[in-house]
């Protein structure tokens, strides 16, 4: 390359360029791009992000992160936070793994504001667990739980309703679940399924699809924990054509203003 050249013109030699020792950097050469990208600032990050079109751009942004952590390049930490957190981010990139590029930066608030995201996805998948297996284990954990959390307390709340035990009976103690209190929907629950009734003939049909609402509902919270599936176009109850034993006895209005308000109760946060 060109070596600068001095008032007179003549070239200057290297080693009369600085007497500081130069700077050992252990870190690839594409993660010192990146970070010089950021620090730097033209395009913006998201382009900056899109030249890295052969590898996997999140863990490149991570390593990058946990560079700028090390060499405490603050302008470069508050770059990567409105990055992970802007909203075109968030419609092209996996909220699980946003949150694990957040989380292993210890970027807290932004962990927490993600996690409340991952809400819609599945965490059983096989694409989850990859992303699982480049995240820290605490951050995986307090995941799980959230995610576990408010499936355990619908769960619980639909058999407390008809007077049964907690099918969860251990959840207070290893999920920290309140235990579901009766409120006005208790008094309105049909006596057919309450115990002491499901034995008459007349009760039987109708309890039978209330233990199958009850088996989908856990379907659906293994899957997805955010309450969406249950409705459509966020008003109408998912389940309002469905049943037709248990509507006879069961005011759905009612279990949908229920499962509404159980939802709205739940954690929608990791804990931290």
């Amino acid at each position: 390359m060109p070596q600068p050249r001095d008032a007179a013109g003549d070239e200057v030699k290297p080693n009369c360029l600085s007497r500081k020792d130069a700077i050992s950097l252990s870190e690839p050469a594409d993660v010192l791009c990146l970070l010089l990208d950021i620090i730097y600032p033209g395009r913006g990050l998201s382009e900056d992000l899109e030249i890295f079109v052969d590898r996997p751009v999140l863990p490149l942004l991570k390593l990058a992160g946990l560079a700028a952590v090390k060499y405490a390049m603050s302008s470069a930490l508050k770059a990567i936070r409105a990055f992970i957190l802007s909203p075109k981010t968030g419609t092209k990139y996996n909220a699980v793994e946003l949150y694990g590029v957040a989380s292993d930066l210890g970027l807290v608030d932004e962990a927490k504001r993600l996690s409340a995201k991952t809400l819609k996805c599945n965490l059983n998948t096989l694409e989850t667990r990859k992303y699982f297996e480049n995240m820290g284990l605490d951050a995986v954990l307090k995941l799980q739980h959230l995610h576990q959390q408010r499936k355990i307390i619908l769960i619980n709340a639909l058999s407390e309703m008809t007077g049964d035990v907690s099918f969860y009976p251990d959840a207070s103690q290893n999920y920290g679940v309140v235990a579901y209190s009766m409120t006005f929907f208790a008094a309105r629950m049909p006596h057919q399924l309450k115990p002491g009734h499901r034995g008459d003939s007349a009760a039987q049909p109708a309890f039978i699809e209330w233990m199958q609402l009850k088996t989908e509902v856990a379907r659906i919270m293994e899957q997805t924990v955010d309450g969406t599936r249950f409705f459509r176009d966020e008003q109408d109850f998912f389940y309002n054509s469905r049943f037709s034993k248990l509507r006879e006895i069961l005011d759905f209005r009612v279990l949908a203003r229920e499962f509404r308000r159980i939802f709205e109760s739940m954690p929608k946060e990791i804990d931290v």
